[in-house]
């Protein structure tokens, strides 16, 4: 395949791949909220900070590898860099947009839920073994950033965070891939001579 011949388009393998990584990140989210309701107050924020933020963003930032890797595994036409790159940042958007709708359509079918996690992380703030002023400001805190969440402009700053942090993480994984699954342009002219 020569090098200037145009490559199949790459959006729906990122597409799909997206709408994946998005759906389970959601399901991480929901289950760690699930957690935290259930849970005796003394552990259920130890689980929430441990568990959804890191494995999430963990998750999250391999879909731009496997969006690279469904890719090559279907087309096999040599990559550069770049390439994957393109893959891994548009990947990564799908997973910002689509766990962003997720959560929308979560708030409307179970409206009551973030107050249950706020009541929840209420409780394991008030069940630490730190100063009232610290636990005040905690709960104060606690409680604005959940207020804000719910309106349209924190909705909007939480889309625009994930499509940057995810964004990125994507697109160095997107990279990886390339390296991983794909061969480079170089590679396939020193097999053809």
């Amino acid at each position: 395949m020569e090098i200037n011949q145009q490559k199949p388009s790459f959006i729906r393998q990122a597409v799909i791949v997206g709408l994946i990584f998005a759906a389970i990140l959601f399901f991480l989210e929901v289950t760690t909220g699930m957690l935290l309701i259930y849970s005796s107050p003394a552990t259920g924020m130890m689980v929430v900070s441990l568990f959804s933020m890191a494995v999430g963003c963990l998750v999250a930032a391999f879909a731009g590898l496997f969006g690279t890797r469904m890719y090559v595994r279907e087309f096999n036409v040599p990559m550069t860099f770049g390439d994957g790159a393109k893959i891994g940042l548009v990947t990564g958007l799908v997973v910002a947009l689509g766990n962003t709708f997720l959560d929308l359509i979560w708030l409307v079918i179970n409206p009551g839920f973030q107050e249950n996690v706020l009541d929840a992380s209420i409780e394991s703030i008030e069940a630490m073994q730190i100063p009232e002023e610290q636990k005040d400001q905690m709960i104060d805190s606690l409680y604005a950033e959940t207020q804000d969440a719910t309106t349209a402009s924190g909705i909007a700053l939480n889309l625009v965070g994930l499509m940057f942090m995810f964004g990125i993480l994507n697109t160095l994984t997107g990279m990886l891939g390339v390296r991983f699954f794909a061969k480079q342009p170089g590679e396939i002219e020193e097999e053809q001579s």
